[in-house]
């Protein structure tokens, strides 16, 4: 496993949207959320940087399903732009709500599973 150097900016960021949605939003969250929320900035970044931008094909349902988690994702995209000058689309706040979403330790999910933050898709099905 590589760890990189991450910028000590990406981790203020990464910092600061987990303690809006610990203290504004309520939110219980695994500690997991510091490692790959800031990962997730640092990459966000870094392709930004080299002009490449992501579209999320899900951005409408994420923002409708999973309110709170959107809104966290966009205080994300507004910092993220405030702090860096980067265009970030607001896209990437439906990826940063899924991060959200994957760390939340109010919800009801199998011990196992919410000692290590995974999301299991209740919605799938055998064909």
């Amino acid at each position: 496993m590589r760890i990189k150097k991450v910028l000590n900016n990406n981790v203020v960021i990464a910092e600061d949207v987990i303690t809006y949605a610990s203290k504004e939003k309520g939110l219980e969250l695994n500690e997991l959320i510091h490692i790959t929320l800031t990962d997730h900035i640092d990459g966000v970044l870094t392709r930004l940087k080299k002009g490449i931008s992501l579209s999320n094909q899900l951005t409408m349902e994420i923002s409708r399903v999973y309110d709170t988690e959107f809104q966290i994702g966009l205080y994300a995209v507004n910092l993220l732009r405030e702090k860096t000058g980067c265009e970030v689309l607001r896209d990437e706040a439906a990826f940063v709500a899924m991060h959200f979403l994957n760390n939340r330790m109010d919800l009801i999910w199998p011990a196992q599973n919410r000692k290590y933050g995974l999301y299991s898709n209740s919605c799938m099905t055998r064909w």
